[in-house]
């Protein structure tokens, strides 16, 4: 199926692409597809798209917490270091928290305390997110990531390809399509 798309390069994510790329070049070994390794986390994918993020919501959708998960774990995802930054604490202490409190999966609904939190985290996390994409840019140009692209990706969400389509536009890629 990759050669009757006619791509121009495919490119197999990291760690379980892995496996699925090895095995590909074993089976189809003077196949004229161009293949390529990438060597990425679903993180380094998902911080650069957002870069122009407007909603604490738009962050839920890229990091899949468990039922109970810590507040420093949370930010962590997106790059900010609670302990870091004394800035930081006192936005933890403004809405009542610190970064060693639990929460649960009900705790983060638009409306909550940390909802609003978040919001006022936005700021720093788009900082953050425009660095990691300044980098994600870069890798992309030097893996020839150009023309009409295809990701083999075992994530079942999509969520890395639908956050490398988020900057797309500022890549040489044309077209990004997802096995």
């Amino acid at each position: 199926r990759l050669k009757e798309k006619k791509y121009d390069k495919v490119f197999f994510m990291s760690r379980d692409g892995y496996i699925i790329n090895r095995a590909y070049r074993q089976m189809y070994s003077m196949d004229s597809v161009n293949m390529e390794y990438m060597h990425v986390s679903r993180r380094s994918m998902y911080l650069p798209a957002l870069s122009e993020i407007e909603s604490p919501k738009e962050l839920f959708g890229y990091v899949s917490m468990g039922r109970k998960f810590f507040i420093s774990a949370f930010f962590e995802h997106f790059g900010i270091n609670l302990e870091d930054n004394i800035k930081f604490k006192g936005i933890l202490k403004e809405h009542g928290f610190d970064s060693c409190i639990a929460l649960d999966n009900s705790q983060i609904k638009d409306g909550t305390e940390f909802y609003k939190m978040c919001a006022d985290f936005l700021p720093y996390i788009r900082i953050q997110s425009q660095k990691e994409l300044s980098a994600a840019l870069k890798y992309l140009s030097d893996i020839g990531f150009a023309g009409n692209c295809a990701v083999v990706d075992m994530g079942t969400r999509g969520s890395t390809q639908l956050a490398m389509e988020s900057f797309l536009s500022q890549t040489e890629c044309k077209s990004l399509f997802g096995y």
